[in-house]
């Protein structure tokens, strides 16, 4: 955050945010989604509840995620 802006992956900012006080959290716009994700949202789009995102630019890697038994 800087003042009331989001900056994203350090170049890119987000202004329309709108502070949400019953769940203590920022919401950004829907016409912000993209710029926040980088991508049009489509671009996340699978073939299937279980499927993966196939794209060349998506990887993830969860490190130090613990899960309940």
């Amino acid at each position: 955050m800087n003042g009331s802006n989001l900056i994203v992956e350090g170049n890119r900012e987000i202004s329309n945010l709108e502070y949400d006080v019953i769940k203590n959290c920022y919401r950004i716009s829907n016409w912000d989604l993209p710029k926040f994700l980088n991508h049009q949202e489509t671009d996340y789009a699978t073939d299937g509840l279980f499927s993966k995102i196939e794209k060349s630019w998506f990887n993830v890697e969860f490190i130090g995620l613990e899960v309940e038994h």
